[in-house]
């Protein structure tokens, strides 16, 4: 049937991803994610779909559609989230480099700091993280908080501020990087 080829594509496909990625990637994160991205989209298409994906697009994929849940059930905040000039996104890369740095090196890198504006239950329901008693985010999974900081990273290399130098060269260095290394590469590896 259409539903075990598919079922036979992913395992593969997950195995692959897996393969080349071993210590860096838990296998349940990349289940669940790949059955909420492909939940009702199996089609005879399917293959062509997950052919050249790889683990930057599953997150990806991922944040985008928590952001499509994040607006569809909370639809009369949809207008208010668009039209200011911070995106729910950008809060959470910013998140992620207090999470893995701290806030001071958040906010040295001229990321958004307007997390304060966001109501920490709207920030909350993007759903890969949620904010403690101590008023720090935490995330769900860190490899979400890797993602992020790969993006982060990702758009300094792109611009090549000087600025940036320090930071970069920790994330490029530190072994404690190595996860957000591995999702730089993968993006770099696309331009």
């Amino acid at each position: 049937s259409l539903i075990e080829k598919c079922a036979k594509l992913l395992v593969r496909k997950i195995h692959e991803i897996i393969s080349t990625n071993p210590s860096v990637i838990g296998l349940p994160l990349i289940v669940q994610g790949l059955a909420k991205v492909y939940k009702n989209k199996i089609d005879a298409n399917f293959e062509a779909k997950i052919k050249n994906l790889n683990i930057c697009e599953i997150y990806e994929k991922i944040f985008a559609l928590n952001f499509e849940v994040l607006t569809s059930r909370y639809p009369e905040n949809t207008a208010e989230y668009f039209s200011k000039s911070i995106s729910i996104l950008k809060v959470h890369e910013f998140c992620a480099i207090a999470y893995l740095f701290n806030e001071k090196v958040a906010k040295s890198l001229g990321l958004s700091h307007d997390v304060d504006e966001w109501p920490h239950e709207e920030v909350a329901r993007f759903g890969i993280g949620k904010f403690n008693k101590n008023e720090s985010f935490e995330f769900n999974h860190e490899t979400y908080a890797e993602k992020l900081a790969a993006n982060v990273a990702f758009g300094f290399f792109k611009s090549k501020k000087e600025l940036q130098k320090p930071f970069l060269v920790e994330i490029l260095s530190d072994w404690k990087f190595k996860i957000t290394r591995m999702f730089l590469d993968e993006m770099l590896q696309n331009i």
